[in-house]
């Protein structure tokens, strides 16, 4: 046997012995049904980098942006679909100086906040929980971003600058992933 079909073998009785060995929640026997819902269901937090496509970059910014914060409650429906209901908040802050015509100082600040709402079906691979529980989602929903605008200029008359604009627009995602307990 060559050293590539040996190593291939060896590899796939490594982990077919890790899938055997992995624990398994306990499922009561008198409703499995109802009690694999159970178990997939809870709430939580998580958070992650927001990576946004196309953003503008101001030469001369400075920029700072907070990690996505997100709270989500997810319930089991059946043995292997689950849907999950979530709020996100994530931040930006852009600051910038520059001159007016005139020569004076000026400085803006443009704070950005992304509110995701989103609701997504869960496909379990594993019928039955385990302690790592795999699986895809996909989800849609709202997304409301608040953007303010505060800006001051050096002149003698001490003019201000600023404002605040609501958006709204519609949020789509595809993820895997895992589910510990």
């Amino acid at each position: 046997m060559s050293t590539g079909l040996r190593a291939l073998v060896l590899l796939l009785l490594a982990l077919t012995g890790v899938r055997a060995a992995e624990p398994q929640l306990h499922v009561p026997k008198d409703d499995p049904e109802k009690a694999v819902r159970r178990l997939r269901q809870g709430a939580g937090f998580r958070t992650g980098l927001w990576k946004v496509q196309d953003l503008a970059e101001v030469s001369g910014a400075r920029d700072s942006e907070t990690p996505l914060l997100e709270g989500y409650y997810q319930k089991g429906l059946d043995r292997r679909i689950g849907l999950e209901s979530s709020v996100a908040m994530w931040r930006r802050e852009v600051k910038f100086d520059s001159q007016d015509a005139l020569g004076n100082p000026v400085s803006e600040t443009a704070t950005s906040y992304v509110l995701p709402l989103v609701t997504a079906g869960k496909f379990y691979l594993i019928r039955e929980p385990r302690r790592l529980d795999p699986f895809l989602c996909a989800g849609l929903g709202l997304t409301l971003g608040l953007d303010k605008r505060d800006g001051s200029n050096g002149s003698p008359t001490g003019r201000s600058q600023g404002g605040r604009v609501i958006q709204e627009g519609g949020s789509s995602w595809v993820a895997q992933g895992s589910d510990c307990s």
